[in-house]
């Protein structure tokens, strides 16, 4: 009779002694993702948060505009998800001086409509796979999600259509990837403006 009763509360402490773990480890303070979270605590590690490349971007001022363009296209959750990218993120400075170009202003450029042109632009500025500025330097062209090649010359990238941007600072690590800082937008050699 004291056995049934013994394993009764033994089979009940640990119901509850992993009900507080389990809580403890999908709790989410600060938008850690649980599964390198919980592959950290698996290992006998801290869980350690890296940001994304949108954490990144929405991180700093600087790239508001980079911001709000993503996300009006729809790609803040490919760039915060698992896959690899390296990404040229072009400051507000670089779009503004794009906006005066085309003489448009911000919001005309993000009006509904212009989703599938904004998309274009941005995948022009990524890169499949995790690619450090060593790894750029020395490219003479990179292969963009747009489909189209940029041209590396030095620390300069685009192509001859368009021009070429300086990448004024490297090697950002995130989570799921790395970014690179650009001074000017770098449109693909196919767009028709």
């Amino acid at each position: 009779m004291k056995k049934p009763l013994i394993y009764l509360i033994v089979f009940v402490s640990a119901v509850i002694l992993f009900s507080g773990c389990s809580k403890m480890i999908t709790d989410n303070p600060g938008n850690i993702d649980n599964t390198v979270a919980n592959d950290e605590i698996a290992r006998g590690g801290s869980p350690k948060y890296q940001p994304t490349i949108v954490d990144i971007a929405a991180g700093n001022a600087d790239f508001s505009v980079l911001v709000e363009a993503v996300i009006f296209a729809g790609l803040d959750g490919v760039l915060s998800g698992k896959g690899q990218y390296t990404v040229f993120a072009p400051t507000n400075a670089a779009f503004v001086a794009l906006l005066g170009d085309l003489g448009l202003t911000k919001e005309q450029l993000l009006a509904p409509g212009n989703e599938g042109l904004v998309k274009g632009i941005l995948l022009y500025h990524v890169i499949r796979g995790e690619r450090f500025a060593n790894s750029i330097v020395t490219a003479s062209r990179v292969r963009t999600l747009a489909k189209e090649f940029a041209f590396v010359d030095g620390a300069t990238i685009g192509n001859s259509t368009y021009g070429y941007a300086n990448i004024v600072a490297v090697n950002i690590d995130a989570s799921n990837g790395v970014v690179h800082v650009l001074d000017k937008v770098i449109l693909p050699a196919s767009l028709v403006l």
